[in-house]
């Protein structure tokens, strides 16, 4: 017993000479995924927080200063901004970064499809709220398998709304 623990002692051992280099390199690239990981979510957090504050006191009164800030830190958020309070429709598809936002403010609520499917999709879920099952899957029915929506609409009638 005795001889085959140091048997294995020293089999360790030169294992870990062998390939002392490789070991600590891994160790520090775990070690460094993590930090890189760590700090850009917070960098990813503050923005976001920094740009929901810039917004929030851009609905309560307007600066021009202000306005620019958020379309450098985020603007999808600035798009929504126009679209919401200036009216500024144009102005909202030219900032948007985020094809869905460019898809809504573009849409003309008649003819677009996009607008269609969402529609049916809030109705479809009120009807689940008010359990309604059947009546809501009729109205989910009408979004089509190729619609951005399909998906969430299935889900909505597997777990009916739940």
């Amino acid at each position: 017993m005795n001889e085959q623990l140091t048997e294995t002692l020293i089999q360790t051992e030169r294992f870990i000479k062998k390939f002392k280099i490789v070991i600590i390199v891994l160790v520090l690239a775990v070690v460094g995924y993590f930090a890189f990981t760590k700090i850009t979510t917070y960098q990813q957090n503050a923005k976001l927080e920094q740009s929901n504050e810039i917004y929030l006191s851009l609905i309560l009164n307007q600066d021009e200063q202000k306005e620019k800030e958020l379309l450098n830190l985020n603007p999808n958020l600035y798009s929504i901004y126009l679209f919401y309070t200036k009216k500024d429709k144009q102005g909202a598809i030219l900032a948007a970064k985020d094809e869905v936002l460019k898809n809504i403010y573009k849409a003309d609520e008649k003819d677009s499809r996009y607008l269609k499917d969402l529609s049916y999709l809030k109705q479809g879920y009120e009807l689940l709220k008010q359990n309604d099952i059947k009546q809501a899957n009729e109205v989910l029915n009408n979004i089509t398998a190729d619609s951005m929506f399909f998906a969430i609409a299935k889900n909505l009638k597997h777990y009916q709304g739940k």
